[in-house]
C-alpha cells in the first residue's frame, strides 16, 4: 500500500486535487489495524514502560501500564475494522498531499452518518513513506446517551484517547488518557 504512496504524491503535487475512490471502484484501504499490531509487536519487543496519563473531570493521575493491558486497549481503538468487508464498501477513501504539513493523507469518511466510525485519517511522510499518526474519531449513541471518542496515534510514541460523555440531564464528562512509550 504503501508503494501508492509516491504515485499518488506526484499526481496530487501537480494538480492539487484530490484522489478521491468511489463506491463503485475495488477500494484497497490503509490496513489501521495491521499497522496498530506491527506498533503493539515492536513495543512488545522493546525495554519501555507504558505510562498512562489520565484526566477525568480536572484531577490527573499517572501510572505504568503493563503492555498485556495496553494492547487490549491499542486494539480496541482500531475496531471496528474499517478495511475490512462489509465496513469498507460504506466509505469513500480520498487521498491528498497537504502542502502544510508537509504529509499525505488518506481520509476516510462513512456515507452513513450514524456510524460508529466517523472519521480516520491517516498521515504519511511523503519523503520516508512511513506513518507519522492516524486519526480516528467514532461516535456511539443511544436513547440517552451519546459517547464520542477523538482518538490519536502517534508511531512509534503514543496514543491518546479524549472521549466526551453526553448523558441527558448530566453534566458532560471529558476524559482523557495518554499513553506514552516513546523513546528519548
Amino acid at each position: 500500500m504503501l508503494l501508492l504512496v509516491p504515485i499518488l504524491y506526484c499526481s496530487s503535487c501537480g494538480q492539487g486535487d484530490n484522489t478521491t475512490k468511489t463506491s463503485g471502484e475495488q477500494k484497497e484501504f490503509y490496513p489501521v489495524m495491521s499497522f496498530i499490531r506491527e506498533e503493539l509487536t515492536l513495543l512488545d519487543s522493546l525495554p519501555v514502560a507504558i505510562s498512562l496519563y489520565r484526566d477525568i473531570a480536572g484531577k490527573a493521575d499517572t501510572n505504568i501500564m503493563d503492555k498485556a493491558a495496553f494492547r487490549r486497549i491499542a486494539e480496541a481503538v482500531g475496531e471496528p475494522d474499517i478495511s475490512q468487508e462489509p465496513l469498507r464498501k460504506g466509505y469513500r477513501e480520498t487521498v491528498y498531499m497537504d502542502a502544510t504539513l508537509n504529509l499525505v493523507t488518506m481520509s476516510y469518511r462513512p456515507a452513513d452518518a450514524s456510524a460508529t466510525v466517523q472519521k480516520t485519517d491517516v498521515y504519511i511522510d511523503p519523503a520516508t513513506e512511513k506513518v507519522k499518526s492516524i486519526y480516528i474519531e467514532k461516535q456511539l449513541s443511544e436513547a440517552n446517551s451519546t459517547i464520542v471518542q477523538k482518538i490519536v496515534w502517534s508511531a512509534g510514541r503514543q496514543l491518546q484517547v479524549t472521549t466526551l460523555v453526553s448523558i441527558t440531564g448530566q453534566p458532560d464528562k471529558v476524559i482523557q488518557e495518554r499513553y506514552h512509550w516513546g523513546l528519548p
